[in-house]
C-alpha cells in the first residue's frame, strides 16, 4: 500500500500555484516537498501530492464556558470566576479538531499564573464535551492537571502521572494517531504515555478552575520548548521497522478497496491511478474525469477563488448549489471574508447585505456564525482583533471539505469516505 505523505505531517507554510500560502503535511521520507510526481509506483504518487490539512491556530470564542476570558490573539486564557467549587470549572476548545492527517500532532501551553490554586487541565476533548468541567473529568475527554499532576480520563478520579505545574512552566500535549497515545511533556521533558487506546475526533482543550489563572498557548506559530521534530523521526524510523518486520499478504481485497475509496472520495487522482495500476482495481473513465473536476474546485477554494469555484461548480456539477444550501452559505460566508482582506469596506458591507443578511432568519447556527464574520467589520485591523483566526487561509479546508462532500451526495456518492466512517 502507498505510505500517505501526511503520515509524519510536519505543518508548514507554502504557496500553492497562486501564490496563496497553505498548510501541507509531508512524506515522512521527505523534509521537503519534492520537485515532480513520479509514475512509477502508488509509493511515489502518495509522495508527490500535496494534501492540505487544517490545523488548530487558536481557541474558539464561540466554544468556552462563560467563566474565561480570551485575549492576545484568542491564545491567552483568563479565568474570571469565584472558584468556590467544582461547578465553577471552566473550559475552552481550539476553533479546529486535529485532523487524522496530522499523524503526529502536538501543542503547548505556558503558565503565565498558576493563580490562587493552580487548577489548571491542559488535553483534549470532543466537540460535544461539556465545558463547565476541567479536561478529564468527562467521558471523550482526557487531561493533565497542574494541582497534583494527575492524569483525568473521563472520571473525576485521576491516576498519578507527572510533577504538578505552576508559574512559568510549559507544558505540551501530544496526540499519536500512530499508536493511538498521548503524552505530555514539562519543560521539554518527555513525560511517558499518559493515555492509549485514543481514538476519534478531538480539539485541544485547556481548562481553568480558580481566580488569577492564566494561561497561553502556542499552537505553533512560535518554536516549541519541546523538539517533536526529534520525535517525529523517531516515530517514522518506529512505523518503518513495523512495515519491515511484518508479513502481509500480498493483496487484501477489503483493504484495497478502502484505500481506493479515500483516494477516489479526497480526489488524489494521481495516486489513485497509480494504486489501480499496483492492485488491478479498475476506476471507470467517468470516475477520473469527475475526480479532476472536484479536485479542481477543492484547488480553487483553498487558493480563496470562491467565484472561480462557484463558476466551476455551476459548469461540472450544475445540480449541487440547488441541492445544498450549506454548501451555498459557506462558500458565500467564506466569499465575505476572502473579500474583506483585498476589498474597501464599503463593498464587503454591500456584499453581506446582498448575500448574507437573508440567512439571519434561517437558523440560530447561521445567525452565529454571520455575527462571527460581521464582527470583523467593527475593528480597523481586522488581522489584530479577537475573531482573527477567521482570517487563516486554512480554514478554507472545512469549505473545500463541505462542497466536497455536497458534491459526492447529489452524485450518489457517500457523503464521507468508508475508511472515516
Amino acid at each position: 500500500l502507498p505510505l500517505p505523505r501526511w503520515m509524519f505531517g510536519r505543518r508548514r507554510t507554502g504557496n500553492n500555484s497562486q501564490g496563496e500560502p497553505v498548510l501541507h503535511a509531508f512524506h515522512p521520507l521527505e523534509s521537503d516537498p519534492p520537485a515532480a510526481p513520479s509514475s512509477s509506483s502508488s509509493v511515489r504518487a502518495a509522495a508527490f501530492e500535496n494534501a492540505p490539512v487544517a490545523l488548530p491556530t487558536c481557541f474558539n470564542p464561540r466554544d468556552k464556558f462563560a467563566l474565561l476570558d480570551l485575549s492576545e490573539g484568542n491564545l491567552r486564557v483568563s479565568y474570571k470566576g469565584e472558584g468556590r467549587r467544582d461547578t465553577d470549572a471552566a473550559s475552552v476548545r481550539a476553533n479546529l479538531p486535529i485532523p487524522v492527517l496530522a499523524g503526529i500532532y502536538y501543542y503547548e501551553v505556558r503558565v503565565v499564573n498558576k493563580g490562587r490554586d493552580g487548577y489548571i487541565g491542559v488535553g483534549l476533548c470532543t466537540a460535544g464535551v461539556n465545558l463547565n468541567r476541567l479536561p478529564g473529568w468527562e467521558a471523550n475527554s482526557i487531561g493533565y492537571h497542574g494541582d497534583d499532576g494527575n492524569a483525568f480520563r473521563g472520571s473525576g478520579r485521576g491516576v498519578q502521572y507527572g510533577p504538578p505545574f505552576t508559574t512559568g512552566d510549559t507544558i505540551g500535549c501530544c496526540l499519536d494517531f500512530l499508536s493511538n497515545s498521548v503524552f505530555y511533556t514539562k519543560n521539554g521533558r518527555h513525560l511517558g504515555v499518559a493515555f492509549r487506546d485514543v481514538k476519534g475526533e478531538f480539539y485541544p482543550v485547556l481548562g481553568l478552575r480558580t481566580p488569577g489563572e492564566v494561561v497561553e498557548a502556542n499552537f505553533g506559530a512560535r518554536p516549541f520548548v519541546f523538539d517533536i521534530e526529534a520525535y517525529r523521526g523517531e516515530g517514522k524510523a518506529r512505523f518503518l521497522r513495523q512495515i519491515e518486520e511484518s508479513v502481509l499478504p500480498r493483496r487484501e481485497p477489503v483493504c484495497i478497496e478502502l484505500v481506493m475509496n479515500f483516494l477516489i472520495h479526497y480526489g488524489f487522482t494521481e495516486t489513485a491511478l497509480l494504486f489501480q495500476h499496483d492492485t488491478g482495481i479498475q476506476i471507470e473513465g467517468e470516475e477520473i474525469k469527475a475526480m479532476k473536476q472536484r479536485q479542481q474546485i477543492r484547488e480553487l477554494i483553498l487558493a480563496g477563488r470562491i467565484d472561480d469555484a462557484i463558476q466551476e461548480l455551476a459548469k461540472t456539477f450544475p445540480g449541487v448549489l440547488p441541492s445544498s444550501p450549506s454548501a451555498v452559505f459557506e462558500l458565500k460566508r467564506q466569499k465575505f471574508v476572502e473579500l474583506l482582506k483585498v476589498c474597501p469596506v464599503e463593498d464587503v458591507i454591500a456584499f453581506g447585505q446582498q448575500q448574507l443578511s437573508h440567512y439571519d432568519d434561517e437558523s440560530e447556527e447561521h445567525k452565529e456564525r454571520l455575527q462571527e464574520v460581521f464582527s470583523l467589520l467593527a475593528y480597523s485591523d481586522p488581522s489584530a482583533c479577537p475573531f482573527s483566526h477567521l482570517l487563516d487561509p486554512a480554514l478554507r479546508e472545512s469549505v473545500a471539505d463541505v462542497v466536497n462532500n455536497a458534491i459526492m451526495t447529489y452524485t450518489s456518492k457517500s457523503s464521507a469516505p468508508a475508511l472515516v466512517r
